[in-house]
């Protein structure tokens, strides 16, 4: 009776750790999933741009195009996915947000999985690059792979489907040294960057600092 006692109490013990295990694997994706509540806010500059002069309105157009082109060099230096990221995302959308969610509702995707769509690409440009820009933390999409790929085939074309298909590994990892922006791994850190390349190492760095 003790024996058979014990075994029960051992099986309890595994099942009592091996939920909390679960449990706190998922407290720590959770961390790194794109919230479902995000404030947009369209920026309407209109009444503002009217008022300007013919030469104020000439520099404010180009200073905006070339702010704009110049982002890439943002994705860049975030993480090596990121430009391919953002060629998907302005592929995607190219139509408007709207467009986009019409026809993803035809592909059986529920009103909320596309929501959760939406909202990973909102953060990943109000960042430019798939990590936070106070915090350099990783996000990742709150719905499964399979969800956005059904997303991009919907919204995007055959191009778009290979470009997913080419960045979904590094979109979804949640290895650890791919979860925050710091020193690279090949330079004896833990983190990831793009910012630090070649044979730059941690005395490099102090030096120029």
């Amino acid at each position: 009776l003790a024996a058979t006692q014990q075994r029960i109490t051992a099986k309890i013990a595994r099942a009592r750790f091996s939920s909390n295990q679960r449990m706190a694997a998922s407290t720590a994706q959770e961390l790194y999933l794109v919230p479902r509540k995000l404030n947009v806010a369209e920026l309407n500059a209109t009444s503002a741009f009217k008022n300007l002069s013919a030469e104020e309105k000439r520099y404010a157009h180009h200073l905006s195009r070339a702010a704009f082109a110049g982002a890439r060099a943002c994705l860049q230096q975030t993480s090596p996915e990121s430009p391919d990221i953002f060629a998907l995302a302005t592929s995607i959308f190219a139509d408007g947000c709207e467009q986009a969610k019409e026809r993803a509702a035809s592909s059986g995707l529920t009103p909320e999985e596309i929501e959760d769509i939406v909202n990973y690409f909102a953060q990943f440009f109000g960042n430019m690059g798939n990590y936070l820009s106070f915090g350099d933390t990783k996000f990742i999409p709150r719905v499964a792979a399979d969800k956005l790929a059904t997303f991009v085939q919907a919204c995007g074309n055959s191009g778009d489907v290979e470009q997913f298909s080419r960045v979904r590994d590094r979109m979804y990892s949640t290895r650890d040294q791919e979860l925050l922006l710091g020193f690279p791994v090949s330079a004896g850190g833990n983190a990831v960057s793009t910012y630090y390349i070649g044979d730059v190492s941690r005395s490099d760095m102090d030096l120029v600092q």
